[in-house]
């Protein structure tokens, strides 16, 4: 379960530095999303990646400091993951264009809440009085 910590750790990471680059600079994310959406690997990738954190939070659910949150967050990914599977790679396409549209306007907020996600996941498994390293 140490190795699972470790990837749900360094994944938190990821989404608060996505987060920070949001916040700074939110047209790169935004326009490298749409830039490569119509690769069949950004479909892939998209149900691969959610089905796999979903279990991923699930497993090491018991272990962190919110166990129904990580249960909660960890289904709802793989549900991500599974609606995108059955909606194909065109509606997935046509989708997200009009999510990456909408989010745009509101890419401050969308920055705070991913930077949010990714403390939450970071501190959610840390033990006490080792918020600062990784255990």
């Amino acid at each position: 379960m140490k190795t699972i910590k470790y990837i749900i750790k360094t994944l938190g990471l990821c989404i608060l530095i996505s987060g920070v680059v949001s916040l700074i600079k939110p047209d790169f994310i935004f326009n490298w999303i749409l830039e490569n959406l119509d690769n069949s690997y950004m479909y892939i990738a998209a149900i691969v990646l959610r089905i796999g954190f979903g279990i991923l939070l699930i497993l090491i659910a018991k272990e962190s400091r919110w166990p129904d949150v990580f249960r909660i967050l960890g289904s709802l990914a793989i549900i991500a993951g599974i609606a995108f599977a059955c909606m194909g790679q065109e509606q997935f396409i046509e989708f997200i264009t009009h999510l990456v549209n909408t989010l745009k306007k509101q890419s401050s907020l969308l920055g705070v809440l991913t930077v949010a996600i990714g403390v939450l996941l970071f501190y959610a498994l840390s033990t006490k009085g080792e918020n600062s390293q990784i255990d």
